[in-house]
């Protein structure tokens, strides 16, 4: 068996380290670069790293190996499978955007890819512009805009679910939807689209891989937004167990597990307990998105809740102003999550 392969099975089985090193010792058996056949295999080893990187939430690594292998694909004469792939590498690159909140441009990008792909004559073209609209759907929530963002996703579902019920991308676009149906109250379709996410998932993978993982999250936290806290707790305990043995701090997955077993525990008054919890969500956060983004600062924001309920009011206003001048320089002054923190400081400044 030669090594990319090897990296292969080390990727499917959730082992994404030991693919990391497959796949960079496979990159040193490219013998002629300038052939086009090595190229390709080069380009494609590159675009293996870049997700292997990814799912362990090294981002930085991830662009690096995806722009690599776009660049060499720019080296090569044109075809359409070529031209696909180009496209396929834009949509991972634009993952990596969404992920760490990277808003700027991307809808006219993500526009572009989507209407490239539908002009592309071979048979991935409903997979390419899928994905495109499920990523359209997914900034359009970020932005608030709900009813759009719904539309692109169902477009998307449907698209993949015309070439398989059971097409490896739909567990993201199930995923996407129950978050958004979460924010719209339609709590039924929600964890209907979680589940229909599960089973996939499940037939698919084992239950250490990153998408049965990251699900079993979503579901926790939705048991969690619907007051059923004894069960958001039993599943999020239970992931945190497979995530201690599978990936290393920090990592996107502490971080939701890590910030709603804090927020059941602060809930169940056992304070203490929230603490640990929400300040390792926090840490977490950090060092996966950095300080500045949406989902630190959302991290900071129930250690500041926290903060306020156990009477520790300077600590509290100290990441209350910290998250408030966020939520301004991002969301905008006449934003939601700008009202929140007004809110909350004019609470703190009333009963301190």
């Amino acid at each position: 068996m030669n090594l990319y392969q090897e990296g292969l099975e080390a990727y499917h089985r959730g082992d994404f380290s030991q693919a990391i090193l497959l796949y960079k010792e496979a990159l040193g058996f490219i013998e002629d670069n300038s052939n086009p056949g090595e190229k390709k295999k080069e380009s494609l080893i590159h675009e293996k790293l870049g997700q292997a990187y990814f799912e362990i939430d090294l981002s930085a690594q991830a662009l690096e190996h995806f722009n690599k292998s776009l660049e060499i694909l720019n080296q090569l004469a044109t075809n359409p499978e070529i031209e696909e792939k180009k496209l396929e590498l834009r949509l991972l690159i634009s993952d990596v955007k969404l992920f760490h909140s990277r808003y700027e441009g991307l809808l006219d990008e993500l526009d572009n890819i989507a209407l490239k792909a539908l002009e592309v004559t071979t048979n991935k073209k409903d997979r390419i512009s899928a994905k495109a609209f499920s990523n359209i759907g997914f900034l359009l929530f970020k932005k608030g805009k709900l009813q759009s963002a719904l539309e692109y996703q169902t477009l998307a579902r449907d698209k993949l679910i015309s070439l398989d019920e059971k097409h490896p991308d739909l567990p993201k676009i199930y995923r996407r939807l129950g978050k958004l149906h979460s924010t719209m109250a339609k709590d039924e379709e929600s964890i209907a689209n979680m589940k229909k996410a599960l089973e996939i998932i499940s037939e698919r993978y084992e239950p250490k891989h990153y998408e049965f993982i990251t699900v079993m999250n979503d579901i926790g936290a939705w048991h969690y937004d619907n007051s059923q806290y004894q069960k958001a707790r039993e599943i999020l305990e239970s992931n945190l167990e497979l995530i201690r043995l599978y990936f290393s701090e920090p990592h996107s997955h502490y971080q939701v597990a890590y910030r709603y077993l804090g927020l059941i525990e602060s809930f169940d008054g056992k304070l203490h307990h929230a603490y640990k919890y929400l300040t390792a969500a926090v840490e977490n956060s950090k060092g996966v998105f950095g300080l500045n983004d949406p989902i630190t600062n959302s991290c900071l924001e129930s250690l500041a809740h926290l903060y306020l309920k156990d009477g520790e009011f300077k600590k509290a206003e100290e990441i209350i102003l910290k998250t408030l001048d966020f939520n301004i320089k991002f969301y905008g002054e006449d934003h939601e999550q700008t009202a929140k923190s007004y809110n909350k400081l004019a609470w703190l400044f009333t009963n301190q």
